[in-house]
């Protein structure tokens, strides 16, 4: 009788926050040679223990390619092979300067709502905050 070894899912080690990743953020702490199953059902060897709070890589991450997290570029690889603890040996923190804002960029206010909601209700002011709430 043989028995098949499977990968366990990733998932069990690891967070993948979104699908444009090529790193994951370890939970549990990981091993050399642990061999585990990525979402697309490929699998990965890590290469390193990587305690947990850090990042391992989920796939090579060429010198110069940016290092993805939240399908954002958080820093930029030295040169990093998939299974490899991210670290400041092999990504610096080079990313993109955005200079060019769209004209409609805004970020949403919570005035907004407060002054909408005075025409139907009472609307309590948190402490502290009262100062900051003219409509």
């Amino acid at each position: 009788m043989s028995t098949i070894l499977t990968a366990a899912p990733i998932t069990d080690y690891a967070i993948i926050v979104d699908a444009r990743d090529n790193v994951a953020v370890v939970k549990t702490e990981t091993f050399a040679g642990l061999e585990v199953a990525l979402p697309d059902g490929s699998e990965m060897r890590v290469n390193a223990a990587v305690p947990p709070g850090h990042r391992l890589a989920t796939r090579d991450i060429p010198a110069g390619e940016f290092v993805l997290q939240y399908g954002q570029p958080i820093g930029t690889s030295l040169g990093i092979e998939c299974g490899d603890w991210i670290t400041r040996e092999n990504m610096s923190n080079d990313v993109p300067v955005i200079r060019d804002l769209p004209k409609d960029l805004f970020t949403p206010r919570r005035h907004a709502q407060l002054c909408s909601n005075r025409a139907d209700q009472h609307v309590r002011e948190p402490r502290g905050t009262a100062d900051f709430h003219h409509c």
